[in-house]
């Protein structure tokens, strides 16, 4: 029984290693991208924030090795949780929603969704982004009400996801908020999203 156990916690030490090596802006990139895979191929979901973390790392592959060995954890139940729980610090909630937006796996759609109303103005937006980026259509109600929503931001990103919607709702809010619409930053979404819906 004692050979197992240190196994056990060699693999545990192993998987803080690489989170730690991930973390470490001292360490180059390539090193960086060896830990990241270190942490899918362990398949521990301790290494699930470093991974996170990373997917703001620099260059392209970083990135893409963290989204991938996030993907091997799967990662996206432990997402959806944090995204959803109020009890969890703001900014833990937002990189759990990057990191939805980061895989697009149709299992968060739902989650965004319905963070499109929730009391932070922050999570709203980037609940849009996500959605702008995969599963607009699951999500074409609450979208629809977001292009409304008090934040430019949130409105911006509804609109663009709403761009990928041609049902006839979703086409008919659009050309509705474009009357009211005043930031032309958000003007000229709605004016895109209403081209991409005509195609």
């Amino acid at each position: 029984m004692i050979w197992p156990l240190a196994l056990v916690l060699a693999a545990g030490a192993g998987s803080t290693g690489a989170a730690m090596r991930l973390d470490d802006p001292k360490i180059p990139v390539a090193q960086k991208i060896q830990a990241a895979k270190e942490l899918g191929n362990k398949g521990d979901r301790a290494g699930i924030d470093a991974l996170l973390r990373a997917l703001d790392g620099p260059g392209e592959e970083l990135p893409r090795v963290a989204a991938d060995s996030l993907r091997q954890l799967r990662a996206v139940p432990v997402l959806i949780e944090r995204a959803i729980d109020e009890k969890r610090p703001l900014n833990e909630r937002r990189l759990a929603v990057k990191g939805l937006r980061v895989l697009k796996d149709p299992e968060g759609f739902k989650t965004l969704a319905a963070l499109l109303s929730s009391p932070h103005e922050g999570l709203r937006a980037d609940a849009a982004w996500a959605l702008a980026v995969a599963g607009a259509a699951e999500a074409e109600a609450e979208l629809i009400k977001a292009v409304s929503d008090p934040s430019k931001d949130v409105r911006y990103f509804a609109a663009v996801a709403l761009g990928e919607v041609k049902s006839r709702a979703a086409r008919d809010a659009i050309a509705a908020r474009k009357k009211e619409e005043k930031d032309p930053v958000v003007i000229d979404a709605l004016i895109q999203a209403g081209q991409r819906q005509a195609r």
